[in-house]
């Protein structure tokens, strides 16, 4: 009898192992897009705090993220995604390495420049470490500059190209926002 109870709750917790791994890591099925922009409701909506998830995809730049409904998401003329709510101001931009350039030297000089350019307005906080957001691995640092607490991940796309993302926090200590863009960030997954 006690085997058959061990089987039964290794069964279910085999299922249950299974099914997150689906939600969590097996890409959704691409569908054709009317544009290069999509925003298409997310599977596991149900288990998000703040209500319905969805996917923004761009497959010129080839990244998917998942946000919550209530973040607007708008794009500059100069390519700049920009995915805000009042307390949250995450930007995403593809940027070119140059030629014998890596992730970070790029953030080392963007470091450096900052420095110069907004001398005692610019605070680095963390300095540039390893980062991994699901199976990308890229680079990420923190500053304190005059529009407040900024953390940088540079994620790279092949060898020519990388995605830029900035999270801007208006309140570093509430922790319910830093969770949410958090999650925003971490779900970011490039496309093939």
């Amino acid at each position: 009898m006690a085997r058959l109870i061990l089987l039964i709750i290794l069964a279910a917790s085999l299922l249950y192992g299974y099914r997150v791994y689906q939600q969590r890591f097996v890409p959704v099925a691409n569908k054709p897009l009317a544009s290069v922009l999509s925003a298409e409701t997310s599977a596991s909506s149900s288990a998000s705090p703040s209500g319905t998830w969805k996917i923004f995809k761009d497959e010129k730049i080839g990244f998917r993220i998942r946000y919550p409904s209530e973040i607007d998401i708008k794009q500059t003329a100069d390519g700049v995604y920009l995915f805000s709510r009042q307390d949250i101001h995450i930007s995403l931009i593809q940027g070119k390495l140059a030629e014998n350039e890596t992730i970070n030297t790029l953030a080392e000089k963007q470091i450096n420049q900052k420095m110069e350019k907004l001398a005692d307005k610019f605070k680095l906080v963390d300095t540039i470490s390893d980062v991994a957001i699901g199976s990308l691995t890229g680079i990420s640092y923190k500053s304190e500059e005059s529009q407040g607490t900024s953390i940088y991940f540079y994620i790279p796309q092949g060898s020519s190209h990388y995605l830029l993302i900035n999270n801007q926090i208006d309140s570093p200590t509430d922790q319910e926002v830093v969770s949410l863009s958090d999650q925003i960030i971490y779900s970011l997954e490039l496309l093939p």
